[in-house]
This record gives structure tokens, C-alpha cells and sequence, in this order.
């Protein structure tokens, strides 16, 4: 194989997202279990705006390594892009124990409650993202 991950984050890099994942299918068939590769594909797939791939491949992803920040916050916007905003707030509680300092955390959860009509919960949310 000619090619490695490094690449892939450059093109990605770049915005082009289908050509990073034409490269992470080829590596995805040497090593299917590995977390970088199920991760930026559900990553990519999340930029294409195709979110149930997304979702499965991010998924898979934290199967491998459940407490990925970043994993979580990527699968939480593909549940709200989906309407899942339950699933969204579960992934989005487990990320804010693992980095209570983000305020992007607690602003997503402010508009995934808002979404659910909870208003009083988007508005605490929304006031600790400040």
C-alpha cells in the first residue's frame, strides 16, 4: 500500500472528502477494526450528509474506543441532523463527562433540548455554554 492515514487527513484537509474515503476503503480492507479508519469515515460520511452511514461508522468506532471526545460530538450531530435528538443528547452527556470545559458540548445540548421543545433544559444548557 502507497498511501497512509496522513494522506487521507490531507485531502480531507483540502475538502476532498471522496477522495479520502476511495483511500480509507482500501485501507479499511487491510484493517477493518481499526479506530482511526472507522472514525474518519464517519467523519467524511457526516460531511457528505450521509448520516445513517455516518452513524454506523462511528458507531463501530466507539465500540473500539468508547470514550473518543471527538467520536461522540461527530455521531451526536449525525443523530441531530437524523431528528434523533435523544440518542444526540445521551452522546453529547457521556463527551461532556469526558471534557466538562467544552462549551460547544453544552451549547449542542442547549439546541438538541430546544429541538425537543425542553425548553427550560436548552435554556440552563445554553447559559452554562457561556
Amino acid at each position: 500500500m502507497n498511501f497512509n492515514l496522513s494522506q487521507v487527513i490531507d485531502l480531507m484537509n483540502m475538502k476532498k472528502y471522496h477522495e479520502s474515503l476511495n483511500l480509507l476503503n482500501k485501507l479499511e480492507n487491510e484493517d477493518k477494526e481499526n479506530f482511526e479508519i472507522l472514525n474518519l469515515k464517519g467523519f467524511i460520511y457526516l460531511k457528505l450528509s450521509k448520516f445513517e452511514n455516518s452513524i454506523n461508522y462511528l458507531t463501530k468506532a466507539l465500540a473500539k474506543k468508547n470514550e473518543s471526545f471527538h467520536t461522540l460530538c461527530y455521531r451526536s450531530g449525525a443523530y441531530s441532523e437524523v431528528g434523533n435528538y435523544e440518542k444526540a443528547i445521551i452522546d453529547l452527556k457521556k463527551a461532556q463527562k469526558i471534557n466538562p470545559q467544552s462549551y460547544d458540548v453544552y451549547l449542542t445540548l442547549g439546541d438538541a433540548y430546544s429541538n425537543l421543545g425542553e425548553n427550560d433544559k436548552s435554556i440552563e444548557y445554553f447559559l452554562k455554554s457561556l
